[in-house]
């Protein structure tokens, strides 16, 4: 019943909508972001190594509801953390980004083959991960937190910047769309007649089609502008779901993985950068904390439930042609409002 596969997996972005403004805002008002960051990476890594102790359902979600508590928002914090980081460097946010995406498509590939024999060594080999990260942590020079000490600054400033929730509304769409992907695509790929090494190479292949983006996302989005830019991944966003529904076989599915590194990765790169440099210093850890609540949380809830709803009713294939619909909708609406604010700007 995909309803409720869609429902478990809406879990997880469920929390996210609560822990991230928590972690927002407490990175935001520590003496530096740093000391959240290793508090999230940690008991991330102690959790996750407690999911096989015991198979009893109420267990794992208990594990997982606190797992994600704490995972959901090391990405965005570590976002914070860089660019901040990297105002005052000559280096480009991109290729640093890359190593995320290479580490990413590296562990999907490794991940397929393990399942394959024994899924209960990915609980080790994640939280070994983890624990690897905090280590290098360490060496990461502090960023502090900008409210330290000082008055305290509400979050809720930043819904008045009318051209970041337009662009957090348009992210929202494309992510539900991705949402969607991330929880039913397994499925799909496995229905067609693949197998978990197959949907690991999957993966990496849509990890690694990141690079080319990241190694040239500077140079694009300036020339471009991130507006355009935006604009741009959507339409190759529905494009990749019309070509997902049309496949017959995991080798035409293989091929669609090509496309999300103009998707996905875009979309991520995009925002945090737009962020971190139209939001008050004082509110960018909370800045991420919302990007992250309304396109890895509520986004992801709204495919997985409603996705999960509609694939009874239509047929995961099907529902990869409406969700196609959906992204050219979003690249139109979200277009136009868009180039209106930003002509709006313009005059001003």
């Amino acid at each position: 019943n995909q309803t409720i596969k869609g429902i478990l997996l809406a879990l997880g972005p469920f929390v996210a909508m609560f822990s991230q403004p928590f972690w927002g805002i407490i990175g935001d008002r520590a003496k530096t972001k740093n000391i959240i960051l290793k508090i999230l990476f940690f008991s991330s890594a102690a959790i996750f190594i407690l999911f096989p102790l015991n198979k009893e359902i109420w267990y794992t979600f208990l594990i997982y509801i606190i797992f994600m508590f704490f995972y959901s928002s090391i990405n965005p914090t570590i976002d914070t953390i860089t660019l901040e980081y990297l105002e005052r460097r000559k280096w480009k946010f991109g290729p640093i980004r890359m190593g995320g995406t290479i580490g990413y498509a590296l562990i999907a590939l490794l991940s397929g083959f393990i399942i394959e024999r024994n899924i209960n060594y990915m609980f080790f080999m994640y939280s070994t991960i983890l624990f690897i990260s905090l280590f290098f942590i360490r060496n990461i020079p502090p960023v502090k937190g900008y409210q330290f000490g000082k008055e305290k600054i509400s979050p809720s400033k930043l819904i008045k910047n009318k051209k970041l929730i337009a662009l957090l509304g348009f992210g929202f769409a494309v992510q539900m769309t991705l949402g969607y992907y991330y929880s039913f695509y397994s499925i799909y790929f496995k229905q067609s007649g693949g197998d978990n090494s197959l949907l690991g190479w999957s993966m990496f292949l849509a990890g690694i089609s990141e690079i080319p983006f990241l190694l040239f996302a500077d140079k694009i989005t300036k020339k471009m502008g991130i507006i355009n830019t935006l604009i741009v991944s959507s339409l190759i966003t529905s494009l990749r779901w019309f070509f997902v529904y049309i496949s017959n076989s995991p080798k035409q599915l293989l091929l669609t993985s090509c496309l999300h590194g103009f998707t996905f990765i875009v979309f991520t790169y995009c925002l945090a950068v737009f962020i971190n440099e139209n939001v008050p210093r004082e509110l960018k850890a909370s800045g991420q904390a919302l990007n992250g609540l309304i396109n890895m949380g509520a986004a992801r809830i709204v495919g997985n439930i409603l996705g999960g709803v509609l694939s009874d009713v239509f047929g995961i294939k099907q529902m990869f042609f409406y969700i196609s619909i959906i992204a050219i909708i979003a690249t139109g609406l979200f277009g136009f409002i868009l180039k209106k604010l930003e002509s709006l700007e313009n005059r001003t």
